[in-house]
């Protein structure tokens, strides 16, 4: 049986990265063979794909094997990890079965209108963006009206009937715009606030309903965001916060303008409250009372990010020389003799111990054995979940270079990578590498060298 065909029979419909991985690890082809191989079943009919994840792959399956459902099922679950937009989504119309194609919009962070010219008229169209999105939630099963996207497991009259009352709630929503307006200005929360809405919600025509400013001792900006339509998820914070930093920080990293943003709404979900209060999103309950609209700004617990981070800066540091001072003291106990942090440096392409030119790198704990005959440099990366492919191919290039002036000396040189890495990146960096390299998870360095790092503590190397 052909490999691939093996995977997915044995696993069910899998990403093009989890049939690489595997044909990488288990049928022992390099990573551009695996890709090709894939790439050549499909174009035989022998394999289908169903919907675009992350880093241009898809999820392939077996027509005659999978059914529509399954693949629907496994394709939902893989997109938290690979495609995180599409996944709030297709969440929230699970949860409250309609979204409008605007709601969309916002979680995905495009633009849903796009203006063409024609024979010198202008048109409103759906951007392409958005029609690619839309057809992505055709194929995960969910229907597409003119202005909604719905779950196919409600009736049609069912549909009819939420949606008329999402369209009364849009209304509400955008008349309530002009009274948080006015309670804006009135408690000095905003000196100016522009709104961007009409009454319909097919007339949103910004990234968020209210823009303003506030003159402080610089200008600082006001963006509110009204959502009263439901309950506030996380969800619908996570997508407001990434258009708040791509719309008005982008190409501005010195000094931004102060910003404060504020989300409207009947409820918030408890996640959506801790994910507010953490990001410092300021939540606005609206109550209606005797003929009245009222508005109470949430407090959160007392706001200590700047310290916590420097903190955590700090803690992250100590805990790295810790793991250094651990890593060293095993090698020290085996009676090899060690530096740490020791500084190779660049200097009109030549490497060199001697301080001149620019820092090539800094070894973490370089090794040599009694007769200074065999080097092994030490890199230590505990604090991480797992190295990115590009920091680890960077470590070996320049451990690479090391080597060489190393080897001037007549030293073996070996390399210690102590970390969390990618299986598929581990073979890469092997085949680059030319000089032995071995890999440790801090687990596994601990287990090796257990009776060296006894009094050590436990949690570091976890």
């Amino acid at each position: 049986m052909k490999p691939i065909l093996e995977i997915l029979k044995k696993s069910g419909p899998a990403s093009s990265s989890d049939i690489n991985r595997q044909l990488v690890l288990n049928f022992n082809l390099s990573r551009d063979a695996a890709r090709k191989r894939l790439q050549r079943m499909f174009e035989n009919g022998d394999i289908q794909r169903f919907i675009r994840l992350n880093s241009g792959g898809y999820l392939y399956y077996i027509p005659r094997e999978h059914s529509k459902v399954l693949v629907t099922a496994v394709a939902k679950a893989h997109l938290k990890s690979s495609r995180p937009e599409l996944w709030r989504i297709v969440k929230l119309i699970d949860d409250f079965k309609i979204l409008s194609k605007y709601e969309i919009s916002r979680l995905a962070n495009l633009n849903p209108i796009k203006i063409v010219k024609k024979s010198k008229r202008r048109y409103r169209i759906t951007s392409p963006e958005l029609e690619k999105l839309l057809q992505d939630l055709k194929l995960l099963n969910y229907k597409v009206t003119n202005d909604f996207v719905t779950s196919t497991s409600l009736e049609n009259t069912l549909i009819e009937t939420i949606i008329e009352k999402a369209e009364r709630k849009f209304e509400e929503e955008a008349n309530l715009l002009y009274i948080a307006k006015e309670f804006f200005i009135e408690n000095r929360l905003a000196d100016e606030l522009n709104l961007y809405r009409v009454p319909f919600h097919i007339s949103l025509i910004n990234k968020f309903d209210a823009f303003g400013h506030k003159i402080l001792r610089k200008k600082s900006n006001i963006i509110v965001e009204c959502h009263i339509r439901r309950i506030v998820r996380i969800e619908d914070l996570i997508g407001f916060h990434r258009r708040v930093f791509s719309t008005i920080f982008k190409g501005r990293r010195i000094s931004p303008v102060p910003t404060y943003c504020y989300v409207l709404a009947y409820q918030f979900s408890e996640e959506a409250l801790e994910y507010a209060f953490k990001k410092g999103i300021r939540a606005i309950i609206v109550e209606y009372r005797t003929n009245k609209h009222v508005f109470k700004i949430l407090e959160g617990p007392e706001d200590k990010s700047s310290k916590r981070s420097s903190f955590r800066g700090r803690l992250a540091d100590a805990q790295g020389r810790a793991f250094e001072s651990a890593v060293e003291k095993a090698f020290i106990q085996r009676n090899f003799i060690t530096t740490r942090r020791k500084l190779f440096y660049m200097n009109n392409g030549v490497v060199s111990e001697i301080e001149r030119g620019k820092i090539l790198t800094d070894v973490d704990v370089f090794v040599t054995d009694e007769n200074r005959t065999h080097a092994f440099l030490v890199e230590c990366k505990s604090s991480k979940t797992q190295i990115p492919r590009s920091e680890l191919l960077r470590i070996v290039k320049n451990f690479g270079m090391i080597a060489k002036y190393l080897k001037q000396s007549e030293k073996i040189v070996s390399s210690i990578i102590i970390g969390n890495f990618n299986e598929l990146d581990k073979v890469d960096a092997k085949k680059r590498s030319e000089m032995s390299l071995t890999f440790y998870t801090p687990t596994d360095f601990y287990k090796k060298y257990k009776t060296e790092l006894e009094g050590e503590p436990r949690w570091l190397f976890k």
